[in-house]
């Protein structure tokens, strides 16, 4: 049975968490190059689904992200806080994880089929 997901509390995690990286990213460029995490090539760090149309986005639903980075920008993040990012969504919230897009160190551990 598939649990109800509630696309506005992923939308405002994501949201979040994309002004602090894109915020750390722009004010550290040698800093945030340190962290080993890498720009998404899919959005180019928008984190939008973006259709290029002379380099303009031509359309955006408030909870739609790129596919390759989930809405962040980045690739690589593997923690946020002190929790972990779910390994089912990749951070973007579902059902395992209850829309927090994070887990704790258990579930982290723990191998699902």
């Amino acid at each position: 049975m598939r649990q109800y997901i509630n696309p506005r509390a992923v939308s405002v995690n994501i949201n979040h968490l994309y002004g602090i990286i894109k915020n750390f990213r722009d004010a550290f460029p040698d800093n945030f190059e340190q962290t080993g995490l890498t720009i998404c090539t899919q959005c180019e760090g928008s984190g939008l689904p973006i259709k290029p149309n002379n380099k303009c986005i031509t359309f955006w639903q408030g909870d739609e992200f790129c596919d390759g980075c989930k809405g962040f920008g980045i690739i690589g993040i593997e923690k946020i806080y002190d929790e972990y990012l779910c390994k089912e969504c990749k951070g973007s919230g579902c059902a395992y994880c209850e829309d927090k897009g994070t887990v704790d160190w258990i579930r982290n551990a723990v191998k699902r089929k």
